[in-house]
């Protein structure tokens, strides 16, 4: 309010006088001011001050009003989760998966132009019809270059504490930099990526969707990535549905491999995870 008050007497100042005649500032008004103009003039005062006070809320609810047309545009994701799955990791809670960060991140998922030749891009290698695997030992990026690693599958990754097979990586908005980079993957680098993408209309659009403008950056395409891989979870697979009691039953074969199972891996292969999510040294690099 002291800003509309100031206003005002730099627009009526001039109408205003002390008795010694000396022009007082905005503070000196609330003390000492006498009127010197007619009622009409402070009746003028009054609709301005009426006015700014208008024009302040107006302002104030249409933030508001952008703030909330912006969440309901691109609404956060909602998952069904099972009861006997463990809690979300703490990253995704930073990075909650958008209808248009997860759209985005699928198209980047999907993206050749990752490595440095246009030939390779996440799906190469994480394959949605192999359960985002690769069938291979060893990985194969650019150049048919061999990787030292076979490939992970990317199942439910909102619930896990580390990345990559060796766990260097405790934020999955962290990982996808590792194959961009890396000689035997796709050998590049990000503002590689960003150079080519960033006149892509397409992209543009889905940018400004998923976060507010048409700036692509690093930070928004590791995001993005995040959030279309935190929605492949896998919970409804037959073993899934035995586990949960509904309706379904293993064969005679598949009832004697899970109880070999239970007996021989699942000491470490745990959880609905298949994972104790800690790591030992079994020969291989």
């Amino acid at each position: 309010m002291a800003m509309i008050w100031n206003a005002i007497v730099a627009i009526y100042g001039k109408h205003i006088r002390h008795k010694s005649e000396r022009m007082l500032s905005a503070s000196d008004y609330c003390v000492h001011f006498e009127y010197s103009s007619t009622l009409d003039k402070i009746n003028r005062m009054k609709k301005v001050i009426l006015i700014l006070t208008i024009i302040v809320i107006a302002l104030s609810c249409s933030r508001d009003d952008i703030v909330d047309s912006k969440l309901e545009d691109n609404p956060i994701v909602t998952f069904n989760i099972p009861a006997d799955f463990p809690s979300l990791n703490n990253a995704f809670k930073s990075n909650k998966p958008t209808k248009y960060g997860v759209e985005l991140g699928g198209k980047l998922f999907h993206e050749k132009r990752f490595s440095g030749n246009n030939t390779i891009s996440c799906a190469s290698c994480h394959n949605p019809a192999l359960a985002f695997s690769d069938g291979k030992m060893q990985a194969v990026g650019i150049d048919d270059r061999v990787g030292f690693r076979n490939t992970p599958p990317l199942q439910n990754l909102a619930f896990m504490k580390f990345y990559n097979w060796d766990g260097n990586i405790l934020e999955l908005e962290k990982q996808p930099l590792v194959p961009i980079i890396t000689h035997e993957e796709m050998n590049s680098s990000i503002l590689e990526v960003i150079g080519k993408i960033n006149g892509d209309f397409d992209y543009k659009v889905l940018f400004k969707k998923a976060f507010g403008d048409e700036n692509i950056t690093p930070e928004r395409i590791y995001k993005s990535i995040g959030q279309y891989e935190y929605t492949l979870i896998s919970a409804d697979s037959k073993y899934d549905k035995v586990k949960r009691g509904e309706g379904e039953q293993f064969t005679i074969e598949e009832e004697r491999g899970y109880q070999l199972f239970k007996l021989k891996c699942e000491s470490c292969h745990a959880s609905e995870l298949f994972t104790d999510q800690s790591f030992r040294n079994v020969g291989f690099r």
